[in-house]
Protein backbone atom coordinates (compact mmCIF):
# COMPACT_ATOMS: atom_id res chain seq x y z
CA UNK A 1 0.00 0.00 0.00
CA UNK A 2 1.41 3.40 -1.00
CA UNK A 3 1.40 6.31 1.37
CA UNK A 4 -0.46 9.43 0.37
CA UNK A 5 1.63 12.46 -0.40
CA UNK A 6 1.52 15.04 2.39
CA UNK A 7 0.57 17.68 -0.20
CA UNK A 8 -2.78 15.92 -0.65
CA UNK A 9 -3.59 16.39 3.01
CA UNK A 10 -5.64 19.22 4.49
CA UNK A 11 -2.77 19.69 6.93
CA UNK A 12 -0.72 21.16 4.10
CA UNK A 13 -3.05 24.17 4.02
CA UNK A 14 -1.06 27.33 4.85
CA UNK A 15 -2.93 28.11 8.06
CA UNK A 16 -2.40 24.54 9.37
CA UNK A 17 1.24 24.11 8.41
CA UNK A 18 2.74 26.00 11.36
CA UNK A 19 5.06 27.91 9.01
CA UNK A 20 4.72 31.64 8.27
CA UNK A 21 2.27 32.33 5.47
CA UNK A 22 3.79 33.67 2.24
CA UNK A 23 1.70 35.40 -0.38
CA UNK A 24 1.78 34.00 -3.88
CA UNK A 25 3.40 36.57 -6.19
CA UNK A 26 0.35 36.43 -8.48
CA UNK A 27 -1.70 37.87 -5.60
CA UNK A 28 0.17 41.17 -5.95
CA UNK A 29 -1.15 41.59 -9.48
CA UNK A 30 -4.70 40.80 -8.35
CA UNK A 31 -4.38 43.23 -5.43
CA UNK A 32 -3.15 45.97 -7.77
CA UNK A 33 -6.06 45.38 -10.14
CA UNK A 34 -8.57 45.52 -7.30
CA UNK A 35 -7.18 48.75 -5.89
CA UNK A 36 -7.02 50.49 -9.25
CA UNK A 37 -9.74 53.14 -9.53
CA UNK A 38 -11.74 52.67 -12.75
CA UNK A 39 -11.09 55.49 -15.22
CA UNK A 40 -14.58 55.79 -16.66
CA UNK A 41 -18.17 54.89 -15.86
CA UNK A 42 -18.23 52.10 -18.46
CA UNK A 43 -15.05 50.56 -17.04
CA UNK A 44 -16.41 50.89 -13.51
CA UNK A 45 -19.68 49.18 -14.50
CA UNK A 46 -17.71 46.15 -15.68
CA UNK A 47 -15.19 46.32 -12.84
CA UNK A 48 -17.74 46.33 -10.03
CA UNK A 49 -19.40 43.20 -11.38
CA UNK A 50 -16.21 41.25 -10.78
CA UNK A 51 -15.05 42.80 -7.52
CA UNK A 52 -14.53 40.57 -4.52
CA UNK A 53 -15.21 43.27 -1.92
CA UNK A 54 -18.67 41.86 -1.17
CA UNK A 55 -17.03 38.70 0.17
CA UNK A 56 -17.59 38.29 3.93
CA UNK A 57 -13.86 37.98 4.69
CA UNK A 58 -13.09 41.27 2.93
CA UNK A 59 -15.43 43.53 4.88
CA UNK A 60 -14.03 46.81 6.13
CA UNK A 61 -13.94 45.59 9.73
CA UNK A 62 -11.69 42.65 8.90
CA UNK A 63 -9.45 43.77 6.08
CA UNK A 64 -9.30 47.55 5.92
CA UNK A 65 -11.34 49.80 3.69
CA UNK A 66 -12.14 48.57 0.19
CA UNK A 67 -11.37 50.79 -2.80
CA UNK A 68 -14.17 52.78 -4.44
CA UNK A 69 -16.93 51.97 -5.35
CA UNK A 70 -16.66 49.76 -2.24
CA UNK A 71 -19.29 47.14 -2.87
CA UNK A 72 -21.86 46.31 -5.50
CA UNK A 73 -24.72 47.75 -3.43
CA UNK A 74 -22.95 51.12 -3.11
CA UNK A 75 -22.31 51.22 -6.84
CA UNK A 76 -25.92 50.32 -7.63
CA UNK A 77 -27.37 53.01 -5.35
CA UNK A 78 -25.03 55.65 -6.75
CA UNK A 79 -25.77 54.73 -10.37
CA UNK A 80 -29.53 54.76 -9.65
CA UNK A 81 -29.20 58.26 -8.22
CA UNK A 82 -27.27 59.39 -11.34
CA UNK A 83 -29.86 57.97 -13.75
CA UNK A 84 -33.02 60.03 -14.19
CA UNK A 85 -36.44 58.46 -14.19
CA UNK A 86 -37.06 59.90 -17.65
CA UNK A 87 -33.99 58.06 -18.95
CA UNK A 88 -35.22 54.75 -17.56
CA UNK A 89 -38.69 55.18 -19.07
CA UNK A 90 -37.21 56.32 -22.40
CA UNK A 91 -35.09 53.17 -22.47
CA UNK A 92 -38.16 51.11 -21.59
CA UNK A 93 -40.03 52.62 -24.58
CA UNK A 94 -37.06 52.00 -26.88
CA UNK A 95 -36.81 48.36 -25.81
CA UNK A 96 -40.57 47.92 -26.16
CA UNK A 97 -40.34 49.11 -29.77
CA UNK A 98 -37.20 47.15 -30.66
CA UNK A 99 -37.67 43.78 -28.91
CA UNK A 100 -40.24 42.25 -31.30
CA UNK A 101 -38.50 43.23 -34.55
CA UNK A 102 -35.15 42.12 -33.08
CA UNK A 103 -36.61 38.68 -32.29
CA UNK A 104 -37.98 38.33 -35.84
CA UNK A 105 -34.68 39.48 -37.32
CA UNK A 106 -32.64 37.07 -35.20
CA UNK A 107 -34.85 34.12 -36.19
CA UNK A 108 -34.59 35.03 -39.88
CA UNK A 109 -30.81 35.21 -39.55
CA UNK A 110 -30.80 31.79 -37.92
CA UNK A 111 -33.01 30.38 -40.70
CA UNK A 112 -30.76 31.84 -43.41
CA UNK A 113 -27.69 30.33 -41.76
CA UNK A 114 -29.29 26.88 -41.71
CA UNK A 115 -28.56 25.09 -44.99
CA UNK A 116 -29.40 21.44 -44.27
CA UNK A 117 -33.14 20.90 -44.90
CA UNK A 118 -33.54 17.98 -42.47
CA UNK A 119 -31.72 19.83 -39.71
CA UNK A 120 -33.72 22.96 -40.58
CA UNK A 121 -37.02 21.21 -39.85
CA UNK A 122 -35.68 19.86 -36.56
CA UNK A 123 -34.49 23.34 -35.63
CA UNK A 124 -37.84 24.88 -36.56
CA UNK A 125 -39.71 22.45 -34.32
CA UNK A 126 -37.38 22.20 -31.31
CA UNK A 127 -34.91 25.09 -31.18
CA UNK A 128 -36.81 27.96 -32.81
CA UNK A 129 -39.61 28.24 -30.21
CA UNK A 130 -37.09 28.46 -27.36
CA UNK A 131 -34.86 30.88 -29.28
CA UNK A 132 -37.92 32.99 -30.11
CA UNK A 133 -38.89 33.36 -26.46
CA UNK A 134 -35.34 34.24 -25.45
CA UNK A 135 -34.93 36.76 -28.29
CA UNK A 136 -38.15 38.60 -27.34
CA UNK A 137 -36.85 39.26 -23.82
CA UNK A 138 -33.10 39.45 -24.46
CA UNK A 139 -32.79 43.22 -23.95
CA UNK A 140 -34.51 43.26 -20.52
CA UNK A 141 -32.50 40.16 -19.47
CA UNK A 142 -29.26 41.93 -20.32
CA UNK A 143 -30.21 45.12 -18.45
CA UNK A 144 -31.30 43.23 -15.33
CA UNK A 145 -28.02 41.31 -15.33
CA UNK A 146 -25.55 44.04 -16.35
CA UNK A 147 -27.14 47.47 -15.75
CA UNK A 148 -29.97 47.02 -13.23
CA UNK A 149 -30.07 50.74 -12.42
CA UNK A 150 -31.65 51.36 -15.85
CA UNK A 151 -34.97 49.94 -14.60
CA UNK A 152 -36.73 51.65 -11.69
CA UNK A 153 -39.61 49.23 -11.20
CA UNK A 154 -40.50 45.63 -12.09
CA UNK A 155 -43.31 47.12 -14.19
CA UNK A 156 -40.74 48.34 -16.72
CA UNK A 157 -39.40 44.81 -17.15
CA UNK A 158 -42.93 43.42 -17.58
CA UNK A 159 -43.83 46.13 -20.13
CA UNK A 160 -40.69 45.38 -22.17
CA UNK A 161 -41.48 41.66 -22.21
CA UNK A 162 -45.16 42.17 -23.10
CA UNK A 163 -44.36 44.70 -25.83
CA UNK A 164 -41.71 42.40 -27.31
CA UNK A 165 -44.17 39.50 -27.39
CA UNK A 166 -46.99 41.61 -28.85
CA UNK A 167 -44.78 43.10 -31.56
CA UNK A 168 -43.41 39.68 -32.45
CA UNK A 169 -46.92 38.20 -32.66
CA UNK A 170 -48.11 41.08 -34.84
CA UNK A 171 -45.22 40.71 -37.29
CA UNK A 172 -45.66 36.92 -37.30
CA UNK A 173 -49.40 37.22 -38.03
CA UNK A 174 -48.84 39.68 -40.86
CA UNK A 175 -46.32 37.28 -42.41
CA UNK A 176 -48.54 34.22 -41.99
CA UNK A 177 -51.80 35.84 -43.12
CA UNK A 178 -50.47 38.02 -45.95
CA UNK A 179 -47.27 36.32 -47.19
CA UNK A 180 -47.08 32.62 -46.32
CA UNK A 181 -50.77 31.61 -46.63
CA UNK A 182 -52.80 32.45 -49.74
CA UNK A 183 -56.32 33.58 -48.87
CA UNK A 184 -56.47 32.49 -45.21
CA UNK A 185 -59.91 31.70 -43.83
CA UNK A 186 -61.58 34.08 -41.35
CA UNK A 187 -61.37 31.31 -38.73
CA UNK A 188 -57.60 31.03 -39.17
CA UNK A 189 -57.22 34.80 -39.02
CA UNK A 190 -59.33 35.00 -35.86
CA UNK A 191 -57.33 32.16 -34.29
CA UNK A 192 -54.00 33.82 -35.16
CA UNK A 193 -55.07 37.24 -33.81
CA UNK A 194 -56.56 35.88 -30.58
CA UNK A 195 -55.10 32.56 -29.42
CA UNK A 196 -51.66 32.96 -30.99
CA UNK A 197 -51.24 36.56 -29.83
CA UNK A 198 -52.42 35.60 -26.34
Amino acid sequence: MTRRNRQDSVFDEPHLSGAPFELDSSEEKADWALRRVPSSTAVEDEWVEHTVWDEPTLTAGQNGSPPPPHVYADWLMRRRAETSEGTTWGLTALIALAAGPFAVFSLFMNALAESDLAWGWLTAVTVAPVAEEIAKTLFPYWIVEKRPYLFRTPLQIILCALAGGLAFATIENVLYLHVYIDEPSPTLAAWRWTICVG
